[in-house]
């Protein structure tokens, strides 16, 4: 399950190996996932889609990494290209594990009958 982290209703589920396409509005454009991993540390996610500016390709790669004190972090490294200009960028982002459940993801239990 991949959540946005700028769009907290945007969740897509992917199956390794098996790719997914699903259509987007407006114009139900064509997109194309296909989620692999290497190690139990790694999270590759490849996608394509038409945008405004052409077809762009995401490739949304995630590790697990410890630094020199033990520390664990999530890398995410997002490329995106745009395949008609052949222009690419990278960004790498580092995010520390969050060992509970995120605020905004917990679901309100029904109180106990009061009695």
């Amino acid at each position: 399950v991949k959540r946005s982290r700028v769009n907290n209703d945007l969740v897509v589920e992917l199956d390794l190996g098996t790719e997914r396409i699903t259509l987007l509005q407006p114009g139900d454009r064509e997109k194309k996932s296909l989620a692999t991993s290497n190690s139990p540390a790694h999270l590759q996610i490849q996608s394509s889609l038409h945008t405004v500016n052409g077809k762009a390709e995401v490739l949304d790669i995630k590790t697990l990494e410890q630094d020199e004190t033990g520390q664990t972090w999530l890398k995410q490294q997002l490329t995106i290209t745009n395949l008609g200009s052949g222009v690419s960028c990278t960004t790498t982002r580092f995010f520390r594990p969050y060992d509970k459940t995120a605020p905004h993801l917990v679901v309100d239990q029904p109180m106990a009958d009061a009695k």
